[in-house]
């Protein structure tokens, strides 16, 4: 049980307290014990402080809700890339590196049985997050060329079947030969992760099965927000003046 009560007693329980509309305060704490290492965290509610449990864009809830079996090592990997709670939760030990805390919340999610390429594109999200916020430029810089890649070839995958402009590209009967190349270069830009090329792969393969529907629902949402817009200037005297559509940043 990798996961127990606080000072390793019991089942671990996640016992919340609404502090924000998108924010809560854990009312117990709860360690979690790795099982290769033998390695212990206590993650307190002092030191977690306000969360937001999973901080997942609104585009791919659909993949990945805010709660569910990844809820505890979420906000383990919430403390341990905090180096102040990582700290506390970590006494008389170096806390790891916040590349290291990345791998533990992969092998927490394992623990909790996350699906198996689920729990893989939210190790590779939050290790791009990492990578992104945290480390030296150079490694900045790989990154957003990366990112420069991803959507070039993400593009070039679905392109060739509905744009003209690329029919001269040479076809494997109908499947045209640029769409499978596109397919084919993740594993090469992958490399740009340096480390962790695993997590670089992941999140490159990730991309043609998550962004297509991220973009419908976008487009869906949009489609909502004016029909919430139009009710609104059409009936103003059942809102107030300050009552705009929603926005994405508040689902």
């Amino acid at each position: 049980m990798p996961f127990t009560g606080p000072g390793g007693v019991g089942e671990a329980e996640i016992l919340l307290k609404q502090v924000e509309p998108k924010k809560f305060v854990l009312l117990q704490g709860f360690r979690y014990t790795r099982g290769g290492t033998g390695e212990a965290f206590e993650v307190t509610p002092d030191g977690l402080g306000r969360t937001d449990l999973t901080s997942v864009p609104f585009l791919f809830r659909w993949f990945v809700n805010a709660y569910g079996r990844h809820t505890l090592p979420a906000l383990l990997h919430d403390c341990l890339i905090r180096s102040e709670c990582a700290n506390t939760a970590s006494p008389g030990a170096t806390p790891p590196t916040r590349a290291e805390a990345d791998d533990i919340f992969l092998e927490a999610l394992t623990d909790e049985e996350v699906p198996f390429i689920r729990r893989h594109l939210m190790w590779a999200a939050v290790t791009f997050i990492t990578r992104i916020r945290y480390e030296r430029t150079s490694v900045k810089v790989a990154m957003w060329l990366w990112v420069a890649f991803a959507l070039t070839g993400t593009t070039l995958v679905f392109a060739p079947w509905w744009c003209s402009w690329f029919d001269w590209f040479p076809h494997l009967g109908p499947i045209p030969l640029l769409s499978v190349a596109a397919l084919l270069a993740p594993n090469a830009g992958a490399r740009l992760w340096g480390s962790k090329y695993r997590a670089g792969w992941w999140f490159s393969n990730g991309i043609p099965l998550l962004g297509p529907p991220g973009v419908v629902v976008l487009v869906w949402f949009g489609a909502y927000k004016g029909l919430e817009e139009a009710y609104r200037r059409t009936f103003p005297s059942k809102f107030g003046k300050t009552s705009p559509p929603p926005s994405v940043k508040d689902f």
